[in-house]
């Protein structure tokens, strides 16, 4: 899958890039679900994000994103 951000993505800076997936059926972003975040450091052309899903502790930080 690819997105094109060209129009938000500013050049030399860095994001964090956050995933949620609703795991627990309660339609809201919590603990039971799934979430995590990928750093991405500052970048001029393309920046390339992996979708995987990492062995991490759930952040309920993700949540704050969302």
């Amino acid at each position: 899958m690819t997105w094109r951000l060209d129009d938000v993505i500013v050049p030399g800076t860095a994001y964090r890039v956050v995933f949620d997936l609703e795991h627990d059926g309660d339609d809201r972003c919590s603990t039971g679900d799934h979430g995590w975040f990928e750093d991405i450091g500052s970048f001029r052309d393309d920046a390339v994000v992996e979708l995987g899903h990492p062995f991490r502790d759930y952040d309920d930080g993700i949540c704050a994103y969302l």
